[in-house]
Formats: structure tokens, sequence, C-alpha cells
């Protein structure tokens, strides 16, 4: 049985909807345990709800598989977003000096978070950019896009030793050859998902984070529940800032 946890307590998590089982678009989900954390008292149930599955992402793919830590230089690709949003906090949070690309519209938006800069994605000139604010190359790039959004790119602004972490439910895995080309510069390509079976500690270390008030949750936008199909347009149309949260 499950002893953690009392009928009234205040948690956020992930439903089973990625094991094949029933997802949460309801007044009662079935949860795992081990995927529940205590919300913390700073927020609102709707800010909680918008951040289980991005801010996990975020986390595994900034501490677990990307290995972030201070003195870092670590680039976002997509700070205004869900996972972008969060990603930044937590590079920054553990000592890194970060960038991030975003629409013209979320500069200010994205500087608030703690980037050192903010690159408008639409001028075409990300490279010179980062290359600008980062000389030697970036120790990690989180693609928060994908899609293809950034590679080749990324291998041109990645040092030797560091990392491209993609997402790997944004469609963006990168070709064999880019794989290769990276490699032969010492520069690794990895998806987020090698780091899947630790979810549960991720949500623990985002749950301690926005405790302790070093991540606030995104921008959260509530629409009932009838309208989750034009939720579900939103954003397969992109340029969302935060999180859609669905008000039952």
């Amino acid at each position: 049985g499950v002893s953690q946890w009392r009928p009234g307590d205040r948690v956020f998590g992930t439903s089973r909807q990625g094991q094949g089982l029933n997802g949460s678009y309801a007044e009662f989900a079935i949860a795992s345990a081990a995927m529940l954390a205590t919300i913390p008292d700073s927020i609102s149930d709707a800010e909680a709800a918008g951040l289980p599955t991005a801010g996990t992402t975020a986390f595994g793919g900034i501490v677990d598989v990307g290995a972030a830590k201070a003195g870092h230089t670590v680039l976002i690709n997509g700070g205004a977003g869900g996972v972008g949003s969060i990603a930044i906090q937590i590079a920054v949070a553990k000592g890194a000096k970060v960038a991030a690309t975003c629409g013209r519209g979320n500069v200010d938006y994205v500087k608030s978070l703690g980037v050192d800069m903010a690159i408008d994605y639409r001028y075409g000139l990300v490279v010179q950019a980062i290359l600008k604010w980062a000389p030697d190359g970036v120790d990690l790039v989180l693609d928060a896009v994908g899609q293809n959004s950034l590679l080749p790119q990324a291998i041109e602004f990645v040092k030797p030793g560091g990392s491209f972490v993609e997402i790997e439910t944004l469609i963006s895995e990168a070709s064999p050859a880019e794989k290769e080309a990276a490699a032969d510069k010492g520069v690794r390509i990895v998806s987020n998902m090698i780091a899947i079976e630790r979810l549960p500690q991720h949500l623990a270390g985002l749950a301690e984070l926005v405790s302790t008030g070093k991540v606030r949750p995104p921008v959260t936008v509530e629409m009932p529940l009838a309208e989750v199909a034009e939720a579900h347009r939103l954003v397969q149309a992109g340029h969302v800032r935060g999180k859609i949260v669905l008000k039952v």
C-alpha cells in the first residue's frame, strides 16, 4: 500500500499515460506513488499541474544527462516554453552561465528568468551570437524545440567534451552523419530518455528547487477541460509561453 501520502495532501506528479495506461484529462486520475511529490506551499495547484512533465524533462536534461555545474556555459534552445523556461532556472541554480533562444516577443521574459543573453532566433544568426558570447563554445545545449531547428549548426559551437541533449519526444533525433561529425569533434549527442528510469529523483529534485525559490513555475494559462481541443491546437501551433493547464 501507499504509506507516504494521506487524504488531503497536496501532491503533484505525472499520470501513467507514458506506460500506456490512463491519462489525466479527468476529475480523478490514478498515479504511481513513486511519481508524486509534495506541492510547495509557495505555488498554486494550477502552477503545480504545469510542472511535472516539463520540469522533469528539464531537470533530467540539465542535471542528469547534461551534468551542468558551476562555471559551465549552457544554451537552451527554446527558452520561453514550458521545458525551456524551467531549464534556464535549473541551470542558473547550478551556477551555470546561460543563454537561450526565443522569439522577439519573449526576450524580456527569458531575461527575467536569469539568462545572460537572449537570442532572437528569427534573425538567423544564432551561431554567430553564441560564439560571440562563448568564443570557446558551450558546455551544454538542451534542445527544447527539436525538429532539427538547431542541428547540424550546434556542432559548430559545442566545445570538445560538451553535450547536445535532445528531447526525444520532439522528433529531434540526430542523423548518423551528424552524430559521427559530433563524435569526431568530441561532442556527445544524447537523448534525454537515457535517464527516464530516474524520473522520481528528477521530480524530487525539481520540488526541492521550487520549495527553495530557485525555480518558479512557468507562466500558466488555465483553460476549461471542455476546450481541450483548442488547447492542443495552441500547443501544436507553437510559440506558447509557459504551460497551458486544463481546469476541471
